[in-house]
């Protein structure tokens, strides 16, 4: 059985607070109706797994309904604790994020586990143990080119349709969860041929900063529960879909494919939060309602507390593609400016170095740091140990 509709997706870490942004932007005519006042929530996001950790917990405080700003909750002491007595306490890396060490506890199907945090003000939180159910793993991550139509200013849009087949689940009704990580190697427009600090200077390695590699959490949940099918195998659900005419596509794209395990509550959650930002098609079509989590106040239990501490199996493949050969697409986003050369000592020292980038002709021209160093648009130039090119 292809499935191609029955997929759930569901905007991860910040779907959490989407329904209050689209409050304040979903309407032509803006309308804020008068509200009570709101206490800052917690929210909880991280989670331990059937692969070896280190396992990361987040931390963080909405501070009003209409206010999709978090902050981050530091110098919490925040314990991940094994129903047989094991525990770990997390160390925080930095503001409001917390990790387990690397040979610290280790999730093992079958195990129960819980969260406890006590934040600053001595508040304590915690969630009830959790079974670790056995992971399903994958068979296959797959990328088919087509044509998607994404809107009406762009109807046909080409791009890699990714898709995971499983094994069989070993039980008819089995809870999964998927959630994505994008990689890309992409290279800066131009060559650095010289510096100019008040002189010419030739660089030394004119490619040194032109390729880059830059990782992405791809911003999407898809769940989906076996008991609709007649064997509990998942065969080529949709994914992410990824434009070909997009940097990320230039040259190699890998996606890293995370699936989980997860318990009927863990499911319940994700499902039902997609379902709420999907049916608030207007601001008063329904009632918004609270989705809350795992994780409650020791001493106040009607505390909300939103987000999940999850406790699943896990399994993981990662698959590479290239840009496709047949399409001819430009991605060139600068263009060198060679008038702005002429007037390269009139720039302030205070700006220097300047990159300069020389043509097939010997002709010298300018451009914005980032068309010459591509790590300003947000990779670095360490290859991945992963790679494969």
């Amino acid at each position: 059985m292809t499935i191609r509709a029955a997929n759930r997706r569901c905007r991860f870490g910040l779907c959490l607070l989407v329904l209050a942004a689209f409050l304040t932007t979903a309407c032509e005519e803006s309308f804020l109706p008068e509200l009570e006042d709101f206490d800052p929530v917690l929210i909880v996001d991280g989670g331990i797994t059937s692969l070896p950790g280190p396992y990361t917990v987040n931390l963080t405080r909405s501070s009003g309904i209409l206010d999709s700003d978090q902050e981050a909750v530091g110098e919490a002491v925040v314990m991940i604790q094994a129903e047989s007595g094991e525990q770990e306490v997390l160390v925080e890396l930095e503001p409001g994020q917390y990790r387990t060490s690397p040979d610290g506890i280790q999730g093992t199907p079958g195990n129960s586990y819980k969260i406890s945090i006590q934040l600053p003000n001595g508040r304590q939180y915690e969630s009830d143990y959790q079974v670790m159910p056995e992971p399903v793993a994958i068979d296959s991550v797959g990328a088919d080119l087509e044509y998607q139509y994404l809107s009406i200013e762009e109807p046909e849009v080409p791009g890699y349709q990714f898709h995971v087949t499983t094994e069989p689940a070993g039980q008819p009704e089995h809870y999964l969860m998927w959630s994505l990580q994008a990689t890309y190697k992409y290279q800066a427009d131009f060559t650095i041929d010289y510096l100019y600090a008040g002189s010419f200077q030739p660089y030394p390695d004119p490619t040194e900063l032109q390729t880059c590699w830059r990782t992405d959490q791809i911003n999407e949940v898809f769940t989906f529960n076996t008991a609709m099918l007649s064997q509990p195998v998942v065969e080529q659900l949709p994914l992410h879909f990824a434009r070909a005419d997009q940097r990320e596509l230039s040259i190699r794209y890998s996606l890293l494919v995370r699936q989980f395990s997860l318990s009927a509550e863990a499911f319940t959650f994700w499902s039902n939060l997609q379902q709420q930002i999907e049916n608030q098609e207007s601001l008063y079509n329904s009632q918004p309602f609270q989705i809350r989590g795992n994780v409650f106040n020791v001493a106040d239990p009607d505390e909300t507390v939103l987000g999940f501490f999850m406790v699943a199996g896990q399994d993981e493949q990662r698959i590479f593609i290239d840009h496709p050969s047949e399409l001819e697409l430009d991605f060139s986003y600068c263009s060198p400016d060679y008038m702005s050369f002429g007037l390269i000592g009139l720039i302030h020292p205070a700006n220097w170095p300047i990159y300069v980038y020389e043509d097939e002709a010997g002709d010298r021209a300018l451009a914005n740091d980032e068309c010459f160093d591509c790590r300003k648009l947000g990779g670095t130039t360490a290859r991945p140990d992963f790679w494969l090119d």
